[in-house]
């Protein structure tokens, strides 16, 4: 997998910063870095010299994820209602497990970010919206519709299945199961309401 020490240094390092990410966001030292991956505290600064390098790896693979995700959803067989619960519950538990205070570091500091960051962020733009595009047309499809599946159905996807749902409402105090189940009956509502 790696071709050398420092690319298996590098995976355990920006592994590490995932980690700490979801609990602390992207403001973690590089001595708790360096202690969760379990390298001297050297080895981070050698390899990630400033925290926009380290963070940019970081967000990238974040990012990477979004189309493992997409690979690994569950499937849709049968009823498309009970597809959506399992989706969600899927989607939202990754969310919280993945994103969690790294999301809002990122979210409130999009307009503030430079260099390699810029490009990441427009990046996860495009990424986010091909993925709840994806899973808006296996709903409308497997509702019996052939056409593509109205704006409102795509905006609902768009909407219910992001980071940012799921982090808003769990900092309002539902916990992962209702946030999941929230939003399923939200999606199964427009979807009903635009097949009508």
């Amino acid at each position: 997998m790696f071709d050398d020490d420092e690319g298996r240094l590098r995976h355990q390092i920006v592994a590490a910063h995932l980690q700490l990410v979801a609990v602390e966001g992207f403001d973690v030292s590089y001595e708790r870095i360096a202690t969760v991956a379990g390298v001297p505290l050297t080895t981070v600064s050698e390899i990630f010299p400033t925290h926009e390098v380290l963070n940019t790896a970081t967000i990238g693979e974040l990012f990477d994820h979004y189309d493992y995700s997409l690979d690994n959803a569950p499937a849709l067989s049968g009823d498309v209602g009970a597809w959506i619960d399992s989706l969600c519950e899927y989607v939202h538990k990754d969310n919280a497990e993945l994103f969690g205070q790294g999301f809002w570091d990122l979210a409130l500091s999009a307009t503030k970010l430079t260099g390699g960051l810029v490009d990441l962020v427009s990046d996860r733009r495009w990424l986010r919206g091909r993925w709840s595009r994806v899973f808006a047309e296996r709903a409308w499809h497997a509702s019996g519709r052939t056409d593509d599946p109205p704006a409102v159905l795509r905006q609902a996807f768009d909407v219910h299945l992001t980071a940012f749902a799921t982090n808003a409402l769990l900092a309002i105090g539902y916990s992962i199961d209702e946030v999941a189940s929230t939003t399923a009956g939200l999606l199964k509502a427009v979807l009903a309401g635009a097949i009508e």
